[in-house]
């Protein structure tokens, strides 16, 4: 027999019951004693990190209370360190939800949750943990509160912190180390650029490797960061992890110094193929936007190849490249972003560590959020590398591959990957009759909250849908017709009780004139 759990005793709380534990702290449900009003209390674990704790405490100071975010009552010292005071929210948890949402439920959860998510990204912040776990849903109110902020991230804050100017936002300065780049650095720099737009010893066989090996990318100390690890107990939660970095890029930087997305492998595989039937094309013309791409060009049989990691199937081509590409000290030196968040939520950028992680990461997330409630389940299981796989089932080889190579991160790119064979997006509506535990409810799904959810988990960041555009979708539209008609009924009751307020002073005063 299971012995029950000891309650904490609060001097001016009564405890009622444990909600539920996660990697940073336990949830009770609570009364005040003096009023007997039912709250949340939020204890941290023992071993809690403080900085997490203390990161949580000032976000749900700003926000909390606004815009479907948990409303923060106050703290109070614990044994363990502060406890917080949350509003109670009845809620149906995730293993409820995933079996017994409908459609139009399923419409406010997304709404509430989108504009939580564009209320705190206008004020620069990222949630950066967004999973069902983490969003409180009550089917009976169609109300849905975030909560959760040990790992939110002011983008502002830290970008200001690394940055000597913080006059201006607008500034895009260069990542910056203890040490200037010598002579000798900035001469092997600008030769590998140089390589890369077509250089004639970048084209030799011998300097192939040369060039996959070489980074131009130095160390940087103060980029430097260590793992963390955190279990979460509720479903949906999983493994959290936590690797911060710091940066000295602003947050308006951070969109500008993404890479952009220009053409990908599919179109290289055209252009290669006209430079292969054009003698006089020179890999120099190539402009620099599709350059970028470009793993590492070679002469095979006198013609102008592009080598990939994976084998290349389009109108009939198929180059192979993958032992050229890599090699076991490849990405030794590079440096690597945070891995934060719940294992099978994280965004791609986050999977392959990218230095390059914004609001973004939070819309992949909400977009998995709403796949588990569509299919019954998961949809992505397991450590990271088996996230990347099972998004390619998905997503298809080649968008991932494209942006592990857009955020020069290809050395996070599964090695036992590189010699599949190509794989194909898969259409979202056909994953999810392949995946399903609710056949009979995916028969129920509209085609907008497919196309919504796809548009979610675009693979690139930059052409991921963001949070306001995720509003204005039309699957949400009956939430605002709906809003739109208690705005007016409000309206008209504000409007009628004036009428009222006013007839009736009129009436008064005429009864004054004649009693005088």
């Amino acid at each position: 027999m299971l012995e029950k759990k000891k309650l904490p005793h609060f001097e001016s709380f009564v405890i009622e019951e444990e909600e539920g534990s996660g990697g940073y702290g336990t949830v009770y449900r609570a009364q005040r004693k003096d009023n007997g009003k039912q709250v949340a209390l939020k204890c941290p674990h023992a071993n809690a990190q403080t900085h997490y704790v203390y990161n949580e405490l000032k976000m749900l100071e700003r926000f909390g209370g606004r815009n479907f975010i948990i409303k923060y009552e106050g703290s109070f010292k614990g044994k363990t360190g502060d406890c917080f005071v949350l509003e109670h929210v009845e809620h149906d948890r995730p293993e409820v939800l995933k079996r017994e949402i409908d459609v139009f439920q399923l419409q406010w959860y997304g709404y509430c949750m989108f504009k939580a998510l564009a209320y705190l990204h206008r004020q620069g912040v990222v949630h950066r943990d967004v999973k069902p776990g983490n969003f409180l849903f009550s089917r009976k109110l169609n109300k849905g509160y975030l909560i959760d902020f040990n790992l939110a991230l002011d983008l502002q804050r830290k970008y200001a912190s690394g940055s000597k100017s913080k006059s201006s936002f607008d500034h895009v300065p260069l990542p910056l180390s203890k040490s200037s780049p010598s002579t000798k650095d900035k001469k092997f720099m600008r030769g590998k650029f140089e390589g890369i737009v077509g250089s004639k010893a970048t084209l030799e066989p011998n300097n192939m490797k040369k060039m996959a090996n070489a980074d131009p990318l130095k160390t940087h100390p103060d980029l430097g960061g260590r793992n963390i690890f955190r279990s979460q107990g509720a479903d949906g939660s999983g493994i959290t992890s936590t690797k911060d970095v710091t940066s000295t890029r602003t947050p308006s930087a951070e969109r500008l110094r993404e890479p952009l997305p220009s053409l990908g492998r599919k179109e290289l595989i055209s252009l290669a193929q006209h430079a292969m039937q054009g003698p006089n094309q020179d890999a120099i013309n190539i402009p620099a936007s599709q350059r970028k791409r470009v793993a590492a060009p070679g002469k095979v049989d006198e013609k102008i190849v592009y080598l990939s990691p994976m084998p290349l199937h389009s109108m009939g081509v198929a180059v192979t490249g993958a032992g050229l590409m890599r090699s076991k000290g490849d990405g030794k030196h590079k440096k690597e972003g945070p891995c934060v968040g719940t294992k099978g939520f994280r965004a791609p950028e986050v999977l392959f560590r990218s230095l390059h992680q914004g609001s973004k990461v939070d819309i992949w997330s909400a977009g998995v959020t709403l796949l588990y409630l569509m299919v019954g389940r998961s949809p992505f299981v397991g450590d990271p590398k088996q996230n990347i796989k099972d998004i390619m089932k998905l997503r298809g080889s080649e968008d991932l591959w494209e942006v592990a190579k857009l955020h020069n991160r290809e050395s996070s790119f599964p090695v036992e990957l590189f010699d599949i064979q190509f794989l194909p997006s898969v259409e979202l509506k056909h994953w999810c009759k392949l995946n399903t535990k609710r056949p009979e409810f995916f028969k129920l799904i509209p085609r907008s909250l497919f196309d919504l959810v796809d548009k979610c988990l675009t693979v690139n960041p930059r052409l991921r849908i963001s949070a306001e555009e995720a509003l204005r979708h039309e699957f949400f539209a009956p939430c605002h017709e709906s809003l739109k008609k208690q705005r007016m009924l409000r309206q008209g009751l504000r409007l009628e009780s004036g009428e009222y307020r006013s007839g009736h002073l009129e009436h008064a005063n005429s009864q004054v004139s004649l009693d005088l």
